[in-house]
């Protein structure tokens, strides 16, 4: 009898973490956030000074408030849509500053050397998977800022990877990207 009732707490408490997984990897936080317009300072708030403590850790000239937009590269998700977000960033990306380029990859997957140069002012490493604690996202993603507040969190996708990689190319050319 205890057996079972242990059984059963310990499903449903798998039943919630995987619903929960599912809630965070598929981007239904982001649909909430757009709906429910009551939440939507608390929970940008709470995001954005998550970031900023996640940057000054990082590094003590690293200021949230310099950056329009913080792109997260990493090896995690779609292996084919982190080589093209990859390409993409360093074609149109790597040397603007007001674009933070977060870098959480190896090189196993992705080429990593456009980004490992000591000259590069906007990408800094983090190997030690810290961003990931933030809970934005799953794998590689943009976040875009406007008026000191997150505008707009996309991770990226098989679903989204071609709207995305227009939308990096659109940031790297200055012009008012579409969001």
């Amino acid at each position: 009898m205890i057996y079972m009732k242990l059984k059963n707490n310990i499903l449903l408490f798998l039943f919630i973490l995987s619903m929960l997984s599912f809630t965070f990897c598929n981007g239904q936080i982001s649909k909430k956030i757009e709906r429910d317009s009551n939440t939507t300072t608390i929970v940008i708030d709470s995001n954005y000074n998550k970031l900023k403590t996640y940057l000054l850790k990082l590094s003590d000239t690293l200021h949230l408030d310099n950056f329009d937009a913080i792109i997260f590269l990493s090896e995690i998700g779609c292996p084919s849509c982190n080589k093209n977000f990859s390409n993409a960033i360093a074609k149109y990306l790597i040397n603007k500053s007001n674009v933070l380029i977060i870098l959480n990859a190896k090189g196993y997957q992705i080429n990593t050397k456009p980004f490992l140069s000591n000259q590069l002012t906007n990408v800094v490493p983090d190997y030690g998977n810290d961003f990931y604690h933030l809970h934005l996202f799953f794998g590689s993603g943009i976040i875009l800022f406007k008026d000191n507040q997150i505008e707009k969190i996309i991770e990226i996708k098989l679903e989204n990877i071609e709207k995305t990689i227009h939308l990096v190319e659109q940031i790297g050319s200055d012009t008012n990207y579409i969001k």
